[in-house]
């Protein structure tokens, strides 16, 4: 699973819950949408019935999947509030894409709904812009010098 637990940033953490959300879903939907509706269990004679006309009961690899999609999205949302992002639970999809176009995290070519290449899969050597206003400042002045020289 991506991430593997070894994540750098909160940042990072929000990358990869942005890339399991879908548009207008909090965490706490995209939970109740991926554990999906209630199902009746069947009755053992159901199944024993089933098994005999070599129907196959159980789609144990769509469970299996779906419990890990699960149990990733849960390490997700409890490593962000252990690192103290309390809202972690309520805010939407668009909310972390908002922090993540702030923080430089996000391309202004991307299209909505497409996976954010994290920052432990950027090239080595490249560091992802902080996105704070001193830095931004910082770099904006560093270009002009090399412009104008003068500017100094």
């Amino acid at each position: 699973m991506p991430g593997d637990g070894r994540w750098e940033s909160n940042d990072d953490i929000v990358v990869e819950i942005i890339n399991v959300l879908r548009p207008r879903e909090t965490v706490l939907a995209a939970l109740a949408r991926i554990g999906g509706p209630k199902q009746k269990s069947k009755s053992k004679w159901a199944n024993k019935k089933a098994k005999q006309k070599g129907l196959d009961t159980d789609d144990s690899g769509k469970e299996a999947e779906r419990k890990r999609a699960i149990e990733h999205l849960t390490v997700l949302a409890d490593q962000a509030m252990a690192r103290g992002m309390a809202d972690i639970y309520e805010e939407t999809y668009e909310q972390f894409v908002r922090q993540m176009r702030i923080a430089g995290r996000i391309p202004d070519d991307w299209i909505v709904g497409t996976p954010i290449q994290s920052s432990s899969a950027i090239a080595v050597g490249a560091s992802p812009p902080s996105g704070t206003r001193a830095d931004v400042d910082a770099e904006l002045l560093d270009d002009l010098d090399e412009l104008d020289p003068s500017h100094q």
